[in-house]
């Protein structure tokens, strides 16, 4: 099964735009703390690149801003490919 969870802070303001098929996208990133501190005390954040589509992407860009606080659900995908100077590029 492929499912995640997560609740985090966007870092950067909501902007959606369409797909070639005339689909709402939004793109952004997520940033999570994790529950465990490091040594110096500070919690670390991870950064994660989250992707809505739809009515879903319509609706985070009317009622979500950069700053807020959101809770998601869906699965992860992982790709790769070559970028220009030929090298595996790894995506998540």
């Amino acid at each position: 099964m492929n499912h995640v969870s997560l609740i985090g802070r966007l870092i950067k303001d909501v902007a959606v735009h369409q797909s070639e098929k005339g689909n709402s996208v939004c793109r952004n990133t997520l940033a999570v703390q994790n529950i465990y501190r490091q040594n110096d005390g500070d919690k670390q954040t991870d950064f994660i690149q989250v992707i809505a589509f739809g009515k879903m992407a319509d609706r985070i860009q009317r009622f979500v801003k950069k700053g807020d606080r959101l809770g998601i659900e869906g699965r992860i995908h992982s790709r790769h490919y070559k970028n220009r100077d030929q090298q595996d590029v790894y995506v998540t």
